[in-house]
């Protein structure tokens, strides 16, 4: 009975979420060598993004319960990367900064293409540096070169125990990762400190929210958002109803029940619609 609801609110949610690009700001390494060097008499791992075990977990976990925006990215995909206006190109989408979880092992081709983005200006933070490069193969060359690439990183200490070592036109630091992401000025959605949750995507200059309230209490008031804001309309995907909402330069006006969702869409400008019917 229920199925021709849940299957229109899936409808009408992707008819928003499929369109345009992602819009998130930190490319999380996934450190596969650390996981394949780790011996046992288990079976296969399977590798996915809940990354169970992995060094790459908490800082996902991290990243998430605060409202950081990330992507995963691999060793194979971070050899694609470009730099443009000291933002990092990965698929057409623009990334703000790639960070390294806790990392031992890590290819060398990976490293120095690590540093090359940030000496044509890219922003990258490690929570410490790899230690050695993994396999056997041309161990003694690979190692080398290696650690010729580290010593060339002079890094000075900074505040919050943050160390900084200008490479080239950009950045490399080391240090915590709440201090890293402080010191990199990483947009958060502090949404996500009262229960709400949200992805985020973008399409030309519109960007478009779904937003979910994930916590124990109705939400019944204005709501930051980390975009600005010209106009903002609401789209409810439960009945396909939608309007203009309330909405300050970086807030929107919203009322979610525990467990509701909406589809909210920023504007750059002022846009010519209704206004959304809420309960008084």
């Amino acid at each position: 009975n229920d199925f021709g609801k849940l299957n229109n609110y899936i409808t009408r949610s992707q008819s928003f979420l499929q369109a345009g690009k992602p819009d998130n700001d930190i490319l999380l390494y996934y450190p596969i060598s650390d996981e394949y060097a780790v011996r046992g008499r288990s079976l296969l791992l399977h590798f996915d993004g809940a990354a169970k075990g992995s060094s790459v977990r908490e800082a996902a976990e991290y990243l998430f319960e605060k409202g950081y925006a990330f992507d995963y990215i691999s060793d194979r995909q971070i050899l694609n990367l470009k730099n443009e206006s000291n933002q990092i190109i990965a698929g057409g989408t623009k990334y703000q900064t790639i960070l390294l979880p806790p990392v031992k092992l890590i290819p060398l081709e990976t490293f120095e293409k690590v540093i090359e983005l940030a000496k044509s200006g890219a922003t990258v933070l490690m929570e410490q540096i790899p230690e050695d490069v993994p396999g056997l193969g041309k161990l003694d060359e690979r190692r080398a070169k290696f650690q010729k690439l580290k010593k060339s990183l002079k890094f000075d200490n900074s505040a919050a125990g943050i160390q900084k070592a200008k490479v080239g036109n950009g950045l490399i630091m080391t240090g915590n990762l709440t201090d890293l992401l402080a010191q990199a000025n990483i947009r958060r959605e502090t949404m996500f400190d009262n229960g709400l949750q949200c992805i985020r995507r973008i399409d030309s200059e519109t960007a478009t929210y779904f937003i979910a309230n994930r916590g124990t209490n109705t939400i019944d008031a204005m709501v930051p958002l980390e975009t600005k804001i010209g106009s903002a309309v609401l789209f409810n995907p439960m009945n396909g109803s939608f309007g203009k909402i309330n909405s300050t330069v970086n807030e929107v006006y919203l009322q979610l029940e525990p467990g509701e969702s909406c589809l909210v869409q920023i504007f750059p400008s002022k846009v010519n619609s209704p206004d959304y019917k809420y309960f008084k």
